[in-house]
């Protein structure tokens, strides 16, 4: 049996409170253009869109979660997941305070929480109990869409109740949510069981610069045009990892190819 705390939503806004959007400035980070237009087309449309990133750090996930959140243009809910949300308990409730801050914005009907804090977690009883929240949520419907932006959601690689919580969401959640979930490891998608049907999955493979994005970059952080063989270059050393890229393109510039300082406004840690 899985512990089954009780608590009050207040304190999930110490445990694990809800993020603002992270903001990249445009001019250090590439626009995907291919993958917004693949997953949010420019004609819009009124399907769901469900989407996990999985990569380890540095491949730009952050990056690309931000981006198609701007261009979706609904009021977005970000939430980093912490290894205290293994504990079931404290992720249903980081969950429940994310959806009601969104739904407070809405001006809508609030969620009850006394219902699923007492609510069972274990299994099978814990379907029925995320489907409680889902049906809440569904049952409040707000008069606009709204984007939930689950991150790091590798830190219930080894929690099999909070794995079940967003596997549940992931299927049960109104179509007027959009789900956008990214994680370190590829674990997600084998309980997530991505299909074309359900949702789409990118990996690092697809989370790679192209050629043009990395001379792109390379023009936005050393200020000039890049000549195809120091594209070509920076390309292969970094192998399209946008972190990676970023740093080989400033050891470009410092290390004897460029000794002039980065354009002004440029830091490294606003690069991916």
């Amino acid at each position: 049996m899985f512990p089954n705390p009780t608590a009050s939503p207040a304190r999930f806004s110490e445990h694990n409170d809800c993020s603002p959007v992270p903001v990249f400035a445009p001019e250090h980070t590439v626009r995907r253009k291919q993958l917004l237009h693949q997953f949010i087309p420019p004609d819009g449309g009124d399907k769901r869109l469900r989407l996990l990133l999985t990569a380890p750090a540095g491949f730009g996930k952050t990056v690309l979660a931000s981006q198609l959140a701007a261009n979706l243009g609904n009021r977005c809910i970000w939430l980093a997941v912490a290894g205290d949300d293994s504990e079931p308990r404290l992720l249903l409730g980081s969950l429940f305070h994310a959806v009601q801050t969104v739904l407070a914005h809405c001006g809508s009907r609030p969620l009850v929480w006394e219902e699923l804090s007492s609510a069972p977690l274990a299994r099978p009883q814990g379907e029925s109990t995320v489907a409680l929240l889902a049906g809440a949520i569904t049952d409040a419907g707000p008069d606009e869409r709204f984007t939930l932006v689950l991150e790091d959601l590798h830190h219930l690689d080894q929690a099999p109740v909070s794995r079940l919580i967003i596997e549940r969401l992931w299927d049960a959640f109104p179509p007027w949510i959009d789900l956008i979930l990214t994680s370190r490891s590829a674990t997600p998608a084998t309980y997530l069981q991505c299909t074309p049907e359900t949702g789409g999955h990118l990996t690092e493979d697809e989370l790679r610069l192209t050629e043009p994005e990395t001379a792109t970059l390379a023009e936005m952080l050393l200020g000039y045009p890049v000549e195809p063989e120091t594209r070509q270059a920076i390309f292969t050393q970094s192998g399209g990892i946008p972190a990676i890229t970023a740093a080989t393109i400033v050891l470009h510039r410092l290390g004897g190819h460029d000794r002039a300082p980065l354009p002004a406004g440029v830091d490294l840690d606003t690069c991916y």
